[in-house]
């Protein structure tokens, strides 16, 4: 059985898998993007990612620990953005992760908030998981709702949510996606939903998307021995 020690270094690590995999995409945007995973240990306490700290540099030593106020306990960086987060952890405390980044495509897609259609197979998956937040003042947490995995906030992009990690990462790399082939296929005039029953066999579930995510996650930790230190 693993000790507290090393569930709460695991933690850390996937937070900086996911910024690596992020920054690998172009979703980093100078200070911006906030992860927070809930500490495995104490439910109650929380891992951010560091302010400041470029993300495919992030290592396990970087990553903060705070309270539910967003006290630093742990680490020797600063955070940002904690409270939007804490916010979505206390209105949907059977998700672990709460990921936000300035993505391109999502933050196009936002300026005019709506729900992404299912245009093809990438949207197709995230079908019936969205919520939109016309208003940035309204709570996140209840703007997501009891079943959504992704928030698209008025003119600010993605918020996802999971009970891993890897889940709620790899939400919001689909809907990034979604955005995209979305704002293309407008542009040209073609817009055809997809139909049964793919429409139902494509959505995603929370293990099918940890597990997509995780050959991104595999290809990190062995490139990046250093995200342990």
């Amino acid at each position: 059985m693993a000790s507290d020690d090393e569930l709460r270094l695991a933690a850390r690590v996937e937070v900086c898998v996911t910024l690596r995999v992020y920054a690998e995409l172009g979703y980093e945007w100078g200070t911006a993007g906030h992860i927070t995973v809930r500490d495995p240990v104490d439910p109650g306490l929380f891992w951010v990612n560091p302010l400041g700290v470029p993300f495919r540099l992030t290592r396990a030593s970087d990553i903060v620990l705070v309270d539910g106020t967003g006290a630093v306990l742990s680490g020797r960086h600063r955070i940002a953005g904690f409270a939007a987060q804490h916010s979505v952890h206390r209105a949907r405390p059977d998700n672990n992760a709460v990921v936000h980044v300035h993505s391109p495509w999502g933050f196009m897609w936002s300026s005019s908030p709506a729900p992404l259609e299912p245009l093809d197979d990438d949207s197709a998956a995230i079908h019936g998981l969205q919520a939109v937040s016309l208003d940035l003042s309204e709570d996140a947490g209840e703007a997501l709702g009891d079943e959504a995995r992704i928030l698209i906030r008025k003119a600010h992009g993605f918020l996802t949510v999971g009970a891993t990690l890897a889940e709620a990462s790899w939400y919001l790399m689909v809907a990034e996606r979604a955005a995209r082939a979305q704002l293309v296929l407008e542009r040209h005039g073609r817009r055809e939903w997809v139909s049964e029953p793919w429409l139902s066999r494509w959505r995603l579930t929370p293990e099918f998307a940890a597990e997509e995510f995780a050959q991104h996650g595999d290809y990190v930790r062995a490139a990046c021995p250093e995200i342990w230190e």
